[in-house]
């Protein structure tokens, strides 16, 4: 084996699973010319890992993760022999490496087009630095897009256009969001969960840390017109009547029907399997002890807790007819709640708009993540309390610590220094974008460790700024004024003690801070 092929085979072997490796761009639309590195190669491979991605606006970094989604559909449109739209990424070339299974995976696009369709034209596709057909590409089993932003980037593709992709975020459609569309969204994912204990143990996790020991977690519906559809005596006929009643109530009045009716005409037009299958679950609930009493309502309430393994399973076997009933609004008022041994209960929705976010997007992402997976989190600090924000990392890294999910790579896109508090060094890798005539990487040192750091330590050693009335730049300050109190102190021990506590890199105190006028004068007296 030569050199270059030694060098081939060390690379090979360096990633444990999935890792997005890098991403080169030559002067393409929106970013113009830059290059990503997502991996500190040398790092760790014995957990998941994870890439900050940390700017300011207009650095494109949610649309740089629309990219990478992209491409990705590139890659498998070609495998799928299909045409390649692209009208929304025109101009420029592209350089895309990762690693899989201990391949290395190369894909460029050597071109600019005229917003066509094209297919295969311009790309050029290797592994292990071997020119090979489409064929032989495989792809992250899942590619998760993850968001509470309204605004965020992400496609919407449906699962025949893109089945790798999961969109766990809060809008409904490309115009419109909600937050229950979002809980319902997190609800269907976990219902086409196989039982894991990976899914178990980091839902146990979620619970103590935010709920506290003797609680847990459940998905629930509430029945609509109990009397009628769950008497243990509904079948399709009767189901029918219902629906056409309604149909007639609404032409008398030459109003428009409501959603529903054309829901149950469309899966009537299907052959009405769908319609039984759910008529046969509602009588199965009537029969069952699966419905529970709801004080002063005349609903009953089905529940399904996470915690348990038979339920899962229940949920899993089940997830269809409920998705059937919720659209027939048979099934209303889905839910994530806390139960306790208690029977005390409350909704997540009434929550802190942050706690519900975070635990509804960790359930979210443990119900679609699989092995060998990439994580896409745009801004996950948004109604974030910056404790949380300190903590976020390290605490989604906890959640997916399991085998199960460690051959897996997470992108975190933010605009918040506090996601970058609690880095550790050989798992992670920060990406700093600044924004002047054009995008730019903002050199870091290579596994730069922040775990354990404060935001202003963060602010000063990594961004290179301190705030105003920033303890950390008053704590050094004071250790310096101390040293040249002391009789050790020498011009140039003062010099040395000034680039050792870091002093050198402060350039952000304004003119308003008082500190500024006491390091004004230390430079001038002592080090200029």
């Amino acid at each position: 084996m030569n050199k270059k092929e030694l060098e081939i085979e060390n690379e090979r072997f360096r990633y444990k699973g999935f890792k997005l490796i890098s991403l080169e761009l030559t002067d393409f639309t929106f970013f113009g010319n830059i290059k990503y590195d997502f991996v500190d190669k040398d790092d760790k491979q014995d957990k998941i890992y994870s890439t900050v991605i940390i700017g300011p606006n207009g650095t494109r970094k949610s649309l740089l993760f629309n990219l990478i989604i992209y491409i990705f559909k590139c890659i498998s449109d070609l495998k799928g022999n299909k045409e390649i739209d692209y009208k929304k990424y025109q101009k420029g070339n592209f350089h895309l490496i990762y690693a899989l299974e201990n391949e290395i995976y190369e894909v460029i696009r050597n071109h600019s087009t005229d917003g066509k369709k094209h297919n295969q034209y311009g790309y050029s596709l290797m592994i292990n630095k071997q020119h090979k057909e489409i064929k032989e590409f495989e792809l992250p089993l899942t590619i998760i897009g993850n968001s509470i932003n309204i605004t965020d980037k992400f496609p919407f593709y449906k699962e025949k256009e893109f089945d790798r992709f999961q969109y766990l975020g809060i809008k409904y459609n490309p115009q419109s969001a909600s937050t229950k569309s979002y809980i319902k969204k997190t609800i269907d994912y976990v219902s086409k969960l196989s039982f894991s204990e990976s899914f178990l143990n980091g839902l146990k996790l979620i619970t103590e840390t935010f709920i506290g020991k003797n609680k847990t977690i459940c998905i629930s519906y509430k029945t609509v017109n109990y009397k009628r559809f769950y008497d243990g005596n509904l079948n399709t006929e009767s189901l029918d009547e219902f629906f056409v009643d309604i149909e007639k109530r609404f032409k008398e009045r030459q109003k428009t029907p409501p959603f529903k009716l054309n829901t149950y005409n469309g899966f009537k037009s299907k052959g009405g399997t769908e319609l039984q299958t759910a008529v046969d679950y509602c009588n199965y609930l009537a029969k069952s002890t699966e419905l529970i009493k709801i004080d002063g309502s005349s609903s009953k309430l089905l529940k399904f807790n996470l915690s348990i393994k038979e339920d899962l399973e229940r949920l899993k076997l089940n997830g269809k007819s409920i998705n059937t009933l919720y659209d027939l609004n048979l099934l209303y008022d889905p839910k994530i709640e806390i139960f306790g041994i208690a029977g005390d209960e409350y909704s997540l929705e009434d929550s802190s708009s942050g706690e519900h976010n975070l635990i509804t997007s960790l359930i979210g992402l443990m119900a679609t993540i699989k092995p060998d997976s990439l994580l896409l989190i745009d801004e996950p600090e948004i109604s974030l309390h910056p404790n949380w924000q300190m903590k976020y990392v390290s605490f989604l890294k906890d959640v997916l610590a399991s085998e199960t999910y460690n051959t897996s790579h997470i992108l975190i896109a933010s605009h918040s220094h506090f996601i970058v508090s609690d880095l550790e060094g050989d798992s992670s890798k920060v990406i700093g974008l600044s924004k002047g005539k054009d995008i730019e990487v903002v050199p870091f040192e290579k596994n730069l460790n922040t775990f354990g750091w404060s935001a202003e330590e963060v602010l000063l050693k990594v961004f290179k700024v301190a705030t105003s009335r920033n303890y950390y730049v008053a704590e050094k300050l004071g250790l310096m004024l101390d040293f040249i109190a002391s009789e050790k102190s020498t011009n140039q021990t003062i010099k040395a003690k000034f680039i050792e506590l870091e002093l050198d890199k402060i350039s952000g105190l304004t003119n308003e801070d008082p500190l500024k006028t006491v390091y004004d004068t230390i430079v001038k007296e002592y080090v200029s």
